[in-house]
């Protein structure tokens, strides 16, 4: 009896197991999905060429979190016929949040860039949403006796609640 107790436990924690590893492994994707375009607009009449070399410049006072941001972004948007090339490589980072516009227009004009990419954090929204805890009964479908019929029919899992916290974050850019 305690041999067949032990084996029903071992498989119980097993289907646990597999159902957390299975949540977790399908976060990253549902996290994935939150990005969403607001608004956007195009110049109506913009017959040009298409753009080659972009300097991505992101506006922060901050010279860590702009290297960080350019660096990121730069990696987000390569690809064939795109050269990114994040402005942190090219500028020197002073530490106020400003550039001179002689330098800008020479650093521009010396790396052959067609195209700017000017980013800047318009605003940041925190949440805290309380998800409720729950519980459910485990699947067993062995039992041949009265205690393994209750024990598969009373097998419940509890998980509890949490609080999430969300972050919104408004990202306004410019090419």
């Amino acid at each position: 009896m305690t041999k067949q107790r032990s084996s029903q436990n071992f498989l119980a924690a097993t289907l646990i197991c597999t159902l957390t590893f299975c949540a977790l492994a399908i976060l990253p994707v549902a996290i994935a999905g939150g990005v969403k375009l607001l608004v956007s607009w195009k110049n109506p009449v913009y017959s040009g060429r298409k753009p080659h070399r972009v300097l991505v410049i992101g506006m922060s006072a901050n010279p860590e979190v702009r290297a960080d941001f350019e660096d990121d972004l730069s990696a987000a948007i390569k690809s064939d016929g795109l050269e990114p090339i994040p402005g942190n490589t090219i500028f020197f980072r002073p530490h106020s949040g400003e550039l001179e516009r002689d330098y800008l227009e020479g650093q521009i004009r010396d790396f052959k860039i067609d195209t700017v990419l000017v980013s800047r954090l318009v605003k940041v929204d925190k949440s805290i949403t309380n998800v409720p805890g729950y519980s459910y009964a485990v699947p067993y479908a062995y039992y041949r006796s009265f205690y393994g019929y209750y024990g598969t029919a009373y097998q419940q899992v509890y998980i509890p609640g949490y609080l999430r916290e969300d972050t919104a974050v408004r990202v306004e850019a410019n090419l």
